[in-house]
């Protein structure tokens, strides 16, 4: 991986109404791969609450709960006026509600520690090796001991494949004492309260900036505090986070973020080869096209062979492109026609390998008779487009 072309860039905007956003772009190879935006003092997913059942909808079987945070549509039906702890999976969106669950969890660097019932689990991009050696390291009595003494399921991520077994178990110790104490709060607590606060998404960006060999940075001084808080208790080398300071030239005009931006935010994307793909994007789904535009069979080859070789050369612009737009809901998407099956079973083994390992993950169902190739990706976020008012004003900036 080339650490020197990656960096993380952090804003501090205000929107509409004047709440403050913090907006992170992570930038790869000189292209934008993922935006993170957040409103700064809010809810963030991950959060667990103390709600009280206010009403039931025993048409949809679901409750509605209140917090001081909002009202949450929790799934379930439960006693009016009982108070339960809950997690935030997502954020209201238009006129959805946020959304919590019951099954409490909490998030490490290595580990996810969730009260779902003993088990283990292991990130699909740890190799055989790292596996056996986290599945050896399971069932450690130290381990063993955490898993059934809170009855957790606890999910190994994939850093976890190269960090030292006792840092894993110093950080599930810490986990299952953070649960620990949310469980006997929400049992004493008479307010509906905040019991823990998820971590924030310029936390995840440090951990994340640190971790793959970055840089972070930011014109924001309170930001670039906060980042070094984020960064002294990871224990990591500080010199990764920049406070960007130079007043002859504005850091969004230094990284050429406008064209960056407009790669992700138009609805039409060039490809090298001199297609073009088409996404347009709707409440309840996305279509995306791929037009042959400006391509032509040269040196012998085949049409079929031209548009193959485009289509795989499409699939991973669109993939970047999810992941870059947090595109999310059904995705159908119209590549160029083939004749022969053997092509459409290339494209779509290789569309899966593409989306393998990514959250939250794209799911590559199949594709059709009319050769529309039908996937769809959890939403946790809104799309990027959701906020592109947001996203402009960080290159004035």
């Amino acid at each position: 991986m080339n650490t020197e072309a990656m960096r993380t860039l952090v804003y501090s905007v205000p929107d509409e109404e004047g709440r403050m956003w913090t907006v992170i772009y992570y930038i790869e190879q000189g292209r934008i791969t993922g935006v993170l935006t957040e409103q700064q003092n809010a809810v963030h997913v991950g959060d667990i609450w103390l709600g009280r059942i206010v009403q039931n909808a025993r048409s949809i079987g679901a409750s509605f709960a209140d917090t001081e945070g909002g009202r949450f549509f929790l799934p379930g039906i439960h006693k009016i006026g009982s108070m339960l702890p809950i997690r935030v999976e997502t954020l209201p969106f238009r006129e959805k509600l946020a959304k919590a669950t019951l099954k409490l969890s909490m998030k490490g660097s290595y580990t996810v520690v969730s009260c779902e019932g003993m088990g283990f689990t292991y990130s699909k991009k740890l190799d055989a090796q790292q596996k056996q050696r986290l599945q050896e390291l399971a069932g450690t009595e130290a381990v063993q001991s955490i898993a059934k003494g809170g009855d957790y399921r606890i999910l190994f991520r994939t850093n976890a494949g190269e960090t030292e077994p006792e840092e894993i178990v110093k950080e599930l110790q810490a986990l299952d004492e953070s649960l620990a104490g949310v469980r006997k709060k929400a049992e004493e607590e008479q307010r509906c309260t905040r019991l823990y606060t998820a971590d924030s998404v310029l936390f995840e960006s440090v951990r994340k900036t640190v971790r793959d060999g970055g840089i972070w940075i930011t014109a924001s001084e309170e930001l670039y505090r906060e980042a070094l808080e984020v960064a002294a208790k990871l224990g990591a080398d500080a010199s990764s986070i920049r406070f960007y300071e130079d007043t002859s030239i504005s850091m969004s005009a230094l990284y050429g973020m406008q064209n960056k931006l407009k790669r992700i935010l138009s609805e039409r994307v060039w490809l090298d080869s001199g297609a073009e793909i088409v996404i347009t994007e709707a409440e309840a789904m996305c279509v995306i096209d791929v037009n042959s535009a400006r391509i032509q069979t040269a040196n012998g080859k085949s049409r079929e062979e031209v548009f193959l070789k485009l289509n795989l050369e499409a699939a991973r612009e669109i993939r970047d492109q999810i992941l870059a737009r947090n595109i999310s809901g059904t995705i159908l998407i119209d590549f160029v026609s083939m004749e022969s099956k053997e092509s459409e079973t290339i494209l779509l083994s290789e569309m899966r390998n593409l989306c393998k390992g990514l959250f939250p993950p794209i799911k590559v169902v199949d594709i059709t008779k009319l050769g529309i190739m039908e996937t769809t990706r959890q939403r946790l976020e809104g799309s990027i487009r959701e906020k592109r008012d947001l996203l402009n004003k960080t290159i004035l900036i």
